[in-house]
């Protein structure tokens, strides 16, 4: 069912087949993850936020890995639910060095506006940078945020930086 799911020709008959993969072993990551990219990829952002959360009830200890926390909160994001977003990544970026947290963080301060108690969106874009230097699409975030932020000598250093890595 899983390889069925992955060679599907139609996203509906691709997601039931990785869905009944699941059922079958509710264990096997590489089937959870497959049906959430393909829910991702079709929009379905509150399906695929209960693919990640629905990780919690296979796992006999500990709830749900720093990588489902962090494919629910990006759903999340998608969902504009950007309150409840900010909470689950401020508390997975004290578990996890991903760069793609302080990244999420940046586009919540972005897209719900920052207050000094939550930081402004080039703070976490920094952190992003700063977890993975190599990363262009990094340093072009903390970029525009500058740019958003009007500190233009910013924005052109780091979007200079995106185009040279």
């Amino acid at each position: 069912l899983y390889v069925r799911g992955l060679v599907a020709p139609a996203p509906e008959q691709q997601e039931k087949s990785l869905a009944q993969a699941l059922t079958l072993a509710p264990e096997y990551e590489d089937a959870r993850r497959a049906l959430w990219s393909a829910q991702t990829t079709r929009g379905a952002h509150e399906q695929a936020l209960a693919t990640a959360r629905g990780v919690a009830g296979t796992r006999a200890a500990g709830g749900a890995t720093p990588e489902w926390r962090l494919r629910a909160s990006s759903a999340l994001v998608q969902l504009r639910r950007y309150d409840d977003a900010f909470a689950q990544l401020t508390a997975l970026a004290a578990d996890s060095r991903d760069p793609a947290v302080p990244s999420l963080l940046g586009v919540v301060q972005l897209r719900r506006g920052s207050t000094p108690q939550t930081g402004r969106a080039t703070y976490y874009f920094n952190q992003a940078v700063e977890r993975d230097a190599a990363s262009a699409d990094a340093c072009f975030n903390l970029g525009y945020a500058y740019w958003l932020d009007k500190d233009a000598l910013a924005a052109a250093y780091w979007l200079r930086e995106a185009v040279r890595r």
